[in-house]
């Protein structure tokens, strides 16, 4: 996984290579069959951006390894 994440970042934006590491990483991801353009974005740090999906983190739900 650490070598897809190292991959995804040093290459050129692929939505789709993205959305395979978004599902895979995150077992409660929702991605959107339709990505939705974000509006209002800071030209400074970006010139369009869009949102693949939700992601709803709980640290509750997280089993703690035993060692």
């Amino acid at each position: 996984m650490t070598q897809q994440i190292q991959k995804i970042f040093q290459s050129q934006y692929n939505q789709n290579n993205w959305k395979q590491f978004l599902d895979k990483a995150f077992a409660d991801a929702r991605l959107l069959l339709k990505p939705k353009t974000l509006t209002g974005i800071n030209s400074d740090v970006a010139i369009q951006a869009v949102q693949l999906g939700r992601i709803v983190l709980n640290e509750n739900s997280i089993k703690p390894q035993v060692q």
